[in-house]
């Protein structure tokens, strides 16, 4: 860059085209077209895990790819009302399925279930 008659000008050698320039022009360029394909990949991938979920809302199993009873005596019972009750009581514990799972591995915290609280003394501390 050099002062004449009172304004800064580049010097014209800076824009000659060199395999350098080209190189920086081709990288820059590269670079715009790969930031705009990984968000375009990130709206499918966004709406994907939208239709996931909504499938979950409707199943039956919800998130789940399977639902047993732990029993107390260390049975597991299939998901039937009370399951339980003639093993020492228990709880039911669901086994995620893979979107489940796939879905948590991005960060998407779907299917918390807390299982074996007193939902009074929870209450009482809230």
């Amino acid at each position: 860059m050099t002062f004449m008659d009172g304004h800064y000008t580049m010097q014209a050698d800076f824009f000659q085209e060199t395999p350098l320039n080209r190189k920086y022009c081709l990288a820059i360029a590269a670079s715009f077209v790969c930031l705009c394909t990984a968000a375009h990949a990130g709206d499918h991938v966004t709406e994907q895990y939208r239709t996931w979920i909504q499938q979950m809302k409707q199943s039956e199993r919800g998130p789940f790819r399977e639902v047993l009873w732990f029993c107390n005596d260390g049975s597991q019972q299939p998901p039937v009302p009370f399951g339980c009750r003639d093993h020492g009581g228990g709880h039911q514990h669901g086994q995620w399925n893979t979107r489940a799972l796939a879905l948590r591995e991005q960060s998407y915290w779907i299917a918390n279930v807390l299982a074996g609280i007193d939902a009074d003394e929870v209450l009482k501390q809230a």
